[in-house]
């Protein structure tokens, strides 16, 4: 009776084994799908955001100039005081040698 029960305990296993694959395999497919339907969602997403701004940059273009040379300004004066912070954490004690002095 032993090897009966061996028996039917060895074909449960494989029965539950083939049931939790098809489980992971459908789990995989929908993970797919709905990764594919984010990426669409942001291309489309960020494509209007594109006409958007082509539009705003040719109906103001001097707006979109000082919005621009703003950002690139703010951009430059983080950079810089990151740099002098790093400087400063790996202890050097003078400021660095500027190209135009």
């Amino acid at each position: 009776m032993a090897i009966v029960d061996l028996v039917r305990y060895v074909a449960q296993c494989s029965s539950d084994a083939r049931r939790i694959s098809s489980m992971a395999q459908d789990a995989l497919q929908e993970g797919m799908y709905e990764a594919s339907r984010a990426a669409k969602l942001m291309k489309r997403r960020v494509k209007e955001f594109e006409d958007a701004a082509t539009h705003y940059v040719k109906r103001e273009p001097l707006k979109a100039v000082g919005v621009t040379a703003g950002v690139a300004l703010t951009v430059g004066v983080a950079v810089g005081c990151l740099a002098m912070r790093a400087l400063s954490a790996a202890g050097t004690k003078r400021r660095p040698r500027l190209a135009w002095r």
